[in-house]
């Protein structure tokens, strides 16, 4: 059975193979189905069922300050009696090349094995710190009440969007959003117990954005968790614990998810939060020649350095190369000239978005002692920004 596009009239099919692999109802697979497009799923089928499948959704993120094609995995289901006969694995080894026919750089996913997707070429990108267990109470508050503004109108929508985006100056990974992802923000705000907001300095001008989801703790009392929260300065967030620290009575408990950089401890009273480090989402470069041209670099390195990568997936990126790095752009082409350190596709996605520190890697013996002017090159080049996603697909 070949790997083929989802057909039209096959959308049942894939309702109930999700049935069958998240163990959903009818009513939810329905709404799951509302908005995949078949052109974008990716199956192995017989005559009878769709059975296994794959999502493919293009996207824009930034990395390096610039915009690079990334391709989201999602959806990643087989029918539980057509578990082991590696339909799975073949839909994702495929990827990798459907994904650079369809012209991505790279590729981001949420895993729900961090194992099996690296045997794939993806690699850990991110960290994300939960704070959890806060009492409104012991959150410093301010002396001027906050400015911090509820996203109500289409007007408040671009003013969100403009605090979302101060992240691409401070973030590696962050995606692009258009009317699609503002779209499904839309549909959370009016659906539950879920607000957007954004902050705004003395000024007025737009310096953050944030979203609160409130789940019912008993029948007087919340928990709010704060999941997407970007602030372009020390001031932002200041905003934010203010406005948090001032939530109703029936709030009893205050969550806030946030990636390991920068630590929140400094903006509550004292530090003495209960604190959770999750892994986080996936990446892996899927063209190394695209990625390295495409993505943004420091301005002031001037670096060159010549790779071997190992990536038995993508045979396109596996080989010797040599990088040129100068006044912010990028440069990689083939080489016949010896290789300065030696890296698997994993290791390289890793460092590629700023994630992975390839000194970690000389410190703890996976890379030789003869690496170390490499790794001190690839730090240099790649190590700009910490990486951060919050758009799930």
């Amino acid at each position: 059975m070949d790997v083929r596009r989802l057909k039209f009239e096959e959308l049942e099919k894939l309702g109930r193979l999700y049935r069958n692999a998240y163990r959903i109802d009818a009513a939810t697979a329905t709404q799951w189905l509302e908005g995949i497009l078949p052109d974008q799923t990716y199956v192995i089928a017989d005559e009878h069922r769709v059975l296994s499948a794959i999502q493919i959704i293009p996207y824009e993120v930034v990395i390096g300050e610039r915009p690079l094609p990334m391709g989201g995995i999602g959806g990643v289901a087989t029918w539980a009696d057509q578990q082991g006969y590696g339909y799975a694995g073949r839909l994702m080894s495929e990827s990798v090349s459907l994904m650079r026919e369809l012209g991505h750089a790279v590729s981001f996913l949420y895993p729900f094995s961090y194992r099996y997707y690296g045997k794939f070429g993806w690699a850990l990108a991110s960290r994300r710190v939960v704070y959890t267990n806060i009492r409104p109470m012991d959150l410093p508050r301010g002396k001027e009440a906050p400015r911090v503004r509820a996203v109500v109108t289409e007007e408040d929508w671009t003013k969100a969007n403009t605090g979302y985006e101060r992240g691409f100056s401070i973030y590696n990974c962050l995606a692009k959003r258009g009317d699609r992802e503002w779209h499904q923000q839309k549909k959370k705000t009016e659906a539950g117990r879920y607000q957007a907001y954004f902050v705004l300095n003395e000024s007025g001008d737009v310096r953050g954005y944030f979203t609160c989801e409130d789940v019912p703790l008993g029948p007087f009392s919340y928990e709010t968790v704060v999941k997407d929260l970007i602030c372009a300065d020390a001031a932002a967030y200041r905003e934010v614990i203010t406005f948090l620290a001032q939530l109703p009575t029936n709030v009893t408990k205050v969550t806030i998810g946030h990636p390991e950089k920068l630590w929140l401890w400094q903006f509550f009273k004292e530090p003495f939060v209960e604190t959770r480090v999750d892994p986080w989402f996936m990446a892996r470069v899927v063209d190394i020649e695209r990625a390295c041209a495409s993505r943004g670099y420091a301005s002031d390195v001037l670096e060159d350095v010549r790779i071997r990568l190992h990536d038995p997936h993508g045979p396109w990126n596996d080989g010797a190369w040599h990088l040129h790095v100068e006044q912010g752009e990028g440069r990689i082409e083939p080489t016949s000239a010896p290789a300065e350190v030696e890296l698997s596709i994993q290791q390289f996605s890793s460092i590629f978005v700023g994630f992975l520190d390839p000194m970690d890697l000389l410190e703890n013996g996976e890379l030789p002692a003869a690496s170390a002017g490499a790794a001190a090159k690839l730090r240099r080049i790649f190590r700009d920004h910490p990486t951060n996603l919050i758009d799930f697909f």
